[in-house]
């Protein structure tokens, strides 16, 4: 009788387990670095989609560093369709499309005088693949 509880009861307990961390959600992380920007993607994913996102940008310029910043503390977020999420800042709207592992951020709606410092970029977009520590698909906006 031990025999057949003793599992059941460990069983039971990793499920529990996996339903509390999927509430809570997943936190995924990613860095690129394209011609002189480096790139920092924090994406916190709940029920396969992003529940929250920290990204920056850092350019270095005049022996210093130049850095941007968006996230979606204080967006007002919204599914505008299929596999797609809108993230309303002070700055501007950033969309992103999930394509099965992948999340794209497309930041081309963002006011970069919002968020950065002179001489500074951001992605237009860039992709966080869950698992990977290297963000890929990255373009920098002119």
């Amino acid at each position: 009788m031990w025999k057949t509880l003793v599992p059941f009861t460990l069983a039971v307990g990793f499920v529990t387990g996996a339903a509390a961390s999927d509430a809570e959600g997943v936190k995924y992380r990613c860095t690129a670095d394209k011609n002189t920007v480096s790139h920092y993607l924090t994406v916190q994913v709940r029920d396969g989609k992003v529940g929250t996102f920290s990204y920056t940008a850092a350019t270095p310029a005049d022996g210093m560093v130049n850095s941007c910043t968006v996230d979606s503390s204080g967006a007002k977020q919204a599914d505008i369709g299929p596999g797609m999420q809108s993230f309303q800042t002070d700055a501007g709207q950033v969309v992103v499309a999930r394509k099965g592992p992948r999340f794209d951020f497309d930041f081309t709606k963002i006011s970069i005088g919002d968020v950065c410092g002179q001489s500074s970029t951001i992605a237009a977009h860039i992709e966080l693949t869950l698992g990977s520590k290297r963000c890929t698909e990255v373009t920098n906006r002119d």
